[in-house]
Formats: structure tokens, C-alpha cells, sequence
């Protein structure tokens, strides 16, 4: 599902300009969250199990000029923690079947894709290194990384078995941050009709303090799909570390 308040031209085409690559989905309310705590739209929800996020411009905290900025949009983008955060809780609540709750978010700008994942059972948030999202500046092709880390992120509940325990006392402390609010996003977050427009997104009352970027998931997240390949294939002979193994 893509949200309706996309501002696009809204096809049947691929953006690619073949003929017969066909778009699928449909567009239409994609809000998450709850109005008392954090709120906002989803650019686009997989299966109804994953979110994909272009996040909107943050000015650089740091002072640094525009272009700057956007080049790091997406590294510890706070709206991509926010929203990566709550929609692991949703799906918590939605599926407190599933064997572990880590859930990830696929974020995208420019040039480049990002996957986060948060656990909301125990509190830790992962964040993966740059993934090229075309062959070359001037391709229109995806990447060969790009098209890996999608196919594998779109079908996390089959391939990732969780947290290592090495992994679990990495914290982000947002449980901490928020306790006051904490059953709100345990027991009272909705997915569509929440809140207005995306205009009325509100930040986490904290943000996380502490965000994981292993060595498992550097260079280009190649230690992202090669741990989800091996756990699929029950074949990683050393789960601990691997960083997405029980």
C-alpha cells in the first residue's frame, strides 16, 4: 500500500519506462502510531509487515551546509527511528505469536538505501551501512546489493530468527525514555485513521540513545543478507556471530 498524500503522478507504469513493467499496490491510509504519543504517515507498507520510508529534509544538527545534509539523511534519521520504532511495536501487538519481534524498515533517498530494525522486546536498535541503490550515478538500473537487501529485508519473518544474545545487551534505552508512555505503544497503536496528515508527526518523547552499527552489518550490509542467507539455509556455523542468529 502507498499513502494516498504521495504527491507524484499516480500510474500504472513503472517509472522505468518499460511498457510492460506494470505497477502494483494501491494507495491509501497508511497512518501509524497514536495521537498521544508518535504519529505519521508510512511512505509505502509491504505485505502489510514492512515499512519503506523516504524521510523528509532535516536540518543538520551540526551546522553543516545543504548539501550535506542530504547526503546524510539517512544515517540516524530521526524520522526513520521514530517509525521503525512504532511499527515494531505495532507488529508486536499484531503478531505476539512470532518468535521474536525484530522488525525491520527500509529507507531510501537519492542514491542510496538504509535498513534499521528495532526489537521491541528487547529494546535494541540495528542499523545497517549504505546500500547503493543503482548500478552508477548515471543508471537507472538497481543494484545487485539493492535488489539482495530488499528481497531479504521484504522476507525477514521467514529468514531472521532474532537477536544473538551478544546482540541483546546492546540497549538503545528507549524503553527507559519512554516508560511513562510505554503502554501506549505496547497496547494502543493503530494502523490507518490515526492523527490527520503527516504534518502532525510527532518526535519519540526521547530519542534512543544508543543505535548498533556492528561490524556484522558494514560494508555495504554484506554481513546483513549473508546472515539472513545462512539462516535460511540453516547453515551458519557460528550464530554468535551472526548478527540477526539466535
Amino acid at each position: 500500500m502507498i499513502d494516498k498524500n504521495f504527491g507524484g503522478r499516480k500510474q500504472e507504469n513503472c517509472f522505468c519506462g518499460e511498457q510492460s513493467c506494470k505497477m502494483t499496490g494501491e494507495y491509501g491510509d497508511t497512518t501509524i502510531g497514536n495521537v498521544e504519543v508518535w504519529h505519521g504517515n508510512l511512505d509505502v507498507i509491504v505485505n502489510s509487515d514492512l515499512a519503506v520510508v523516504e524521510p523528509l529534509d532535516e536540518d543538520s544538527e551540526n551546522g553543516s551546509d545543504g548539501n550535506s545534509a542530504v547526503e546524510h539523511c539517512l544515517q540516524r534519521n530521526h524520522q526513520i527511528i521514530a517509525q521503525t520504532i512504532v511499527f515494531s511495536f505495532f507488529q508486536k501487538k499484531r503478531h505476539p505469536e512470532r518468535n521474536n519481534f525484530l522488525t525491520p524498515c527500509i529507507s531510501i533517498r537519492g542514491m542510496e538505501l538504509r535498513v534499521m530494525l528495532y526489537d521491541s522486546e528487547h529494546d535494541v536498535l540495528l542499523e545497517s551501512s549504505s546500500v547503493p541503490l543503482f548500478n552508477n550515478d548515471s543508471s537507472l538500473e538497481f543494484s545487485l546489493q539493492a535488489i539482495l537487501v530488499c528481497w531479504l529485508t521484504v522476507n525477514y519473518k521467514y529468514f531472521c530468527s532474532g537477536l544473538c544474545e551478544e546482540y541483546q545487551q546492546h540497549k538503545s534505552n528507549f524503553l527507559v525514555h519512554a516508560k511513562e508512555k510505554i503502554k501506549i505503544y505496547e497496547e494502543e497503536l493503530s494502523l490507518g485513521n490515526v492523527g490527520n496528515s503527516r504534518l502532525n508527526e510527532q518526535k519519540l518523547l526521547q530519542r534512543p540513545s544508543n543505535v548498533v552499527r556492528s561490524k556484522d552489518l558494514c560494508d555495504a550490509t554484506s554481513g546483513l543478507y549473508l546472515c539472513l542467507a545462512r539462516v535460511s539455509q540453516s547453515d551458519c556455523s557460528d550464530k554468535r556471530n551472526c548478527g540477526l542468529a539466535n
